[in-house]
């Protein structure tokens, strides 16, 4: 399967519009369950807890939060990029792609 099956044009999230990281990820969750048999909560809670395992962060304000649940039919991608004013730079962009994997999948999460 090739990655432009998996991550659409419908599943890229522009712009996002929480500032906090349950948020984003829970923007990128609702786009990701829509037609995937998931509800979001079940499936933001995966992910919330692969991240507290051990954070997705990989560097240059992209992270790749994803995790394993059963209620989804189907491997999914969505991606969203989150721009962010700080005081001592005047904009960084941060990008999240998250990969809510159903259970069935193999190997960890």
């Amino acid at each position: 399967m090739r990655l432009s099956e998996l991550l659409t044009p419908a599943r890229i999230l522009v712009p996002l519009h929480a500032t906090d990281k349950e948020g984003v990820l829970r923007e990128l969750v609702d786009v990701a369950a829509v037609g995937n048999g998931g509800p979001s909560d079940e499936v933001l809670g995966a992910i919330l807890e692969r991240e507290r395992q051990f954070p997705t962060g990989i560097g240059y304000g992209v992270a790749v939060p994803h995790g394993k649940t059963p209620v989804l039919s189907a491997l999914v991608i969505v991606a969203g990029p989150r721009c962010r004013t700080k005081r001592s730079m005047a904009s960084r962009s941060a990008c999240s792609f998250s990969w809510p994997v159903p259970n069935r999948a193999p190997g960890p999460t």
